[in-house]
């Protein structure tokens, strides 16, 4: 309870299928308040390898932060 899971990805379809997954749960609430919830990366955010070459490609990530409710 009250754990925040944190995602990010690259791919739009995935974008589509983790948030419609989530939201349709009863156990998950996305905290999102405003666009740079989901376009800037939470201060501590921990930066992979594969971000950085994401990112040199080109590609933009979305951070999602869900909090686990019950």
């Amino acid at each position: 309870l009250g754990a925040e899971l944190r995602l990010a990805t690259d791919h739009e379809e995935y974008l589509s299928w983790m948030l419609e997954s989530l939201l349709q749960s009863p156990h998950f609430r996305w905290i999102a308040t405003r666009a740079a919830d989901w376009t800037e990366p939470p201060e501590d955010w921990v930066r992979t390898g594969y971000q950085e070459w994401a990112e040199g490609e080109g590609r933009v990530s979305t951070y999602l932060r869900i909090l686990r409710i019950d």
